[in-house]
C-alpha cells in the first residue's frame, strides 16, 4: 500500500502551538503558509491510527486506563525489530512525555544546587528542566567538524570529575545537530560517567529516524554496567505524529533507579494517561511499519531537496549532514546577518517559520532549525519564498 504523504493540510485555529503562534514581530498571525519550526508533523497518522481511534470514540467511555499486556508487547516487539533491543516488562514506566519524565527524574535522582551536564547547541527544554528545578546547567558543547558535529571529550570528562556534576542529559540521535552518536561514542561517555558516579538520561525519542549508512545504537544495548546507570526516554510521537496524545515509556532497567523515578512520579503526580494515547502508541508498534518505512524515504528525500536547493541557489548557507532525527540543522551566518535581523528577514518578509538557532544555546546562533516533516509541495513553497525576498535584499 503507498501511503500519502503529498496532501496540504491547515491545522490554523485548533489550537495547534505550531500553527497558532506562527506570528510576525508586530504579532500578526500568519495562516496561509506551512511552518517548519516545533517538531511535530503535517502529516496525518497512519490510516490504521485514525481507524483504531474512531472505533474508541464511538465506544463513548473513556475512564481512567492503564496499559495493557498487548500494549506492553506491542512496544517490546517495536524495540527488539527495529533497535535489536530486548526490553523487559518490568523496566517500562509510562508517561505523558519525555520531557515530564526529564523533569521527574532530576527530582528523584539529583539534588538542589547539583551541576546537570547538558551538550548545546541541544534541545532547548533541557534548560528549562535543569533551571526550573534550582540545579545549575553545565555545558560541555559540541565541536563543529566539517558538516557534523563531535563531542570534545577532554571537557566532557573535566566537567564530570567536577563532584557538583551528578547527571547528563543525552539526546541520541542529537537534536537539533542531526548526530547519530557511534556505539564507541556513547560507550565512553558512559564510562566516563560510571567513573564519576554521574547518573544518565538519554532522551532516544528520534531513534526510528536514521539515514543509512548511519546506524542508530541504542543506550540499552549497551554493557549492563553502563545500562543500570541510565534512564531511557522513547516514545512514538515523533514517529507516527501522536505527540497530542501524550503518551511515552521510560525504560529503566535498574530497579533501583526505577523505584526513585516512580516514587518521584507519585509524589509529582503524573501516572497517568490518555486511552487514546495507549491505544495509538500499540497500534503504531503493531500495524505502522509499512507507513514509517515510506516515511522515511520521504522525509530523506525532503532533506536532499533541502541541501541541493542551498547548494544551488543560496550557497552562502550551510546545510549540516543530516545523520538522524527529521529536522535539518543550516547554518545562515554567511548571509551577514545578525540573530535579529535574521529572524526578522526569516518571519517578517519571507513567512519562513522555523525554530531560530538561538533557542538550543548560544551555539547555534545564527542556524535555523528546520523541520522536514511536511509535504515536498510545501517545503518546496516555503524555500521559494525564501530565496525571492532573499534575491530582492542581495542575498543570493
Amino acid at each position: 500500500m503507498k501511503y500519502d504523504f503529498d496532501t496540504i493540510y491547515s491545522r490554523s485555529g485548533i489550537g495547534s502551538s505550531k500553527w497558532d503562534h506562527m506570528t510576525t514581530s508586530d504579532g500578526t498571525l500568519v495562516t496561509d503558509v506551512l511552518p517548519m519550526s516545533v517538531a511535530d508533523m503535517e502529516f496525518k497518522s497512519p490510516p490504521e491510527v485514525i481507524e483504531a481511534l474512531t472505533e474508541r470514540a464511538k465506544f463513548g467511555m473513556w475512564g481512567y486506563t492503564y496499559p495493557t499486556t498487548e500494549y506492553f508487547d506491542a512496544v517490546i516487539g517495536w524495540m527488539k525489530r527495529r533497535h535489536n533491543w530486548t526490553v523487559e516488562r518490568d523496566w517500562i514506566v509510562t508517561f505523558s512525555g519525555v520531557v515530564p519524565a526529564i523533569f521527574c527524574a532530576i527530582r528523584a535522582l539529583t539534588q538542589k544546587g547539583d551541576q546537570i551536564l547538558v551538550q548545546r547547541p541541544v534541545y532547548h527544554p533541557f534548560f528549562r528542566a535543569i533551571e526550573a528545578n534550582e540545579r545549575v546547567l553545565i555545558n560541555n558543547p559540541l565541536k563543529q567538524v566539517g558538516d557534523t558535529y563531535e563531542i570534545d571529550f577532554a571537557d566532557f570528562e573535566a566537567k564530570c570529575k567536577d563532584p557538583k556534576t551528578t547527571f547528563f542529559l543525552l539526546c541520541s540521535p542529537h537534536n537539533p545537530v542531526g548526530r547519530v552518536w557511534s556505539k564507541e561514542d556513547l560507550e565512553r561517555m558512559a564510562q566516563i560517567c560510571l567513573d564519576n558516579g554521574v547518573k544518565m538520561f538519554v532522551d532516544e525519542i528520534h531513534s526510528d529516524f536514521v539515514y543509512k549508512p548511519h546506524v542508530f545504537t541504542s543506550f540499552g544495548t549497551l554493557d549492563k554496567k553502563y545500562v543500570d546507570n541510565v534512564i531511557i526516554g522513547t516514545a512514538a510521537s515523533k514517529s507516527f505524529s501522536l505527540a497530542g496524545l501524550t503518551c511515552c515509556n521510560i525504560m529503566v532497567p535498574n530497579a533501583e533507579l526505577r523505584d526513585k523515578l516512580v516514587a518521584q512520579q507519585g509524589i509529582d503526580s503524573l501516572s497517568l494517561n490518555t486511552s487514546f494515547g495507549f491505544l495509538a502508541t500499540q497500534t503504531c508498534y503493531e500495524k505502522g511499519e509499512a507507513w514509517f518505512d515510506q516515511l522515511l524515504d520521504y522525509v530523506w528525500g525532503n532533506y536532499e531537496y533541502t541541501k541541493e536547493f542551498f547548494a544551488k541557489h543560496m550557497p552562502k548557507v550551510k546545510v549540516y549532514d543530516l545523520q538522524g532525527t527529521y529536522l535539518a540543522w543550516v547554518d545562515m551566518n554567511g548571509l551577514g546577518l545578525d540573530k535579529d535581523e535574521l529572524k526578522k528577514f526569516l518571519f517578517d518578509e519571507c513567512h519562513f517559520f522555523v525554530n531560530m538557532g538561538d533557542m538550543f544555546g548560544e551555539e547555534g546562533s545564527g542556524f535555523i532549525r528546520i523541520a522536514l516533516v511536511l509535504p515536498r509541495k510545501a517545503l518546496a513553497d516555503n524555500l521559494d519564498r525564501l530565496l525571492a525576498h532573499a534575491k530582492e535584499k542581495g542575498l543570493a
